[in-house]
C-alpha cells in the first residue's frame, strides 16, 4: 500500500525500479536513476532507466521516487516499489536529523546523506515543502508537500 493514501490521494504514482544498491532500504528514502547505466545492456533491469541507486553527487538532479514503506528493510540489488509524488502530492520522506525542521520549510535531496536537506532554492531544484514538524534530530522520514 502506498504512502500516498496517508492524505487521502489514492492516485499518486508508483512505479517499480530495480535498486543496484547492496544496503537495506529505509522508508522514505530518495532514490536516483544510476548514472552509470546504459540504454543497451545485455540485462534489461539494469539498463538507464529501470536501475536506481541511493543518492550521489552523479545523480542527485535524477530523484526517481520515494521508498515505499512495504519496502522497508530489503537488502539490494532488488525490484522495488516507489511513489513517486507529482507537484501537489504529499508523501513521507526522509529527512536529515542535523536540525529541527519546521511547518513550511523548504527541503530538496541531499547527496552526502541520501535523503532531503534544507534547500537552497537555487533554479532547477526538485523542491519539498515540509508539512510536519520535526523538532528533534535524527533522521526521521516526515509529511512533505511536493513543489
Amino acid at each position: 500500500m502506498g504512502l500516498g493514501q496517508y492524505n487521502g490521494n489514492t492516485d499518486i504514482k508508483t512505479i517499480r525500479k530495480y535498486f543496484v544498491g547492496t544496503t537495506a532500504l529505509r522508508a522514505g528514502q530518495l532514490l536516483c536513476l544510476q548514472h552509470d547505466a546504459t540504454a543497451n545492456n545485455a540485462d534489461p533491469k539494469l539498463r538507464l532507466g529501470n536501475a536506481v541507486a541511493a543518492i550521489d553527487a552523479n545523480n542527485l538532479n535524477y530523484v526517481v521516487g520515494v521508498v515505499a514503506p512495504t519496502e522497508a528493510g530489503k537488502v539490494g540489488p532488488i525490484w522495488v516499489e516507489l511513489e513517486q509524488p507529482q507537484s501537489g502530492d504529499t508523501c513521507f520522506a526522509e529527512v536529515e536529523g542535523t536540525a529541527a525542521v519546521v511547518l513550511g520549510d523548504l527541503l530538496e535531496p541531499g547527496s552526502a546523506l541520501g535523503c532531503l536537506i534544507f534547500a537552497t532554492a537555487a533554479a532547477g531544484d526538485n523542491l519539498f515543502r515540509a508539512l510536519q514538524p520535526r523538532p528533534s534530530a535524527g533522521r526521521v522520514s516526515i509529511l512533505v508537500y511536493k513543489i
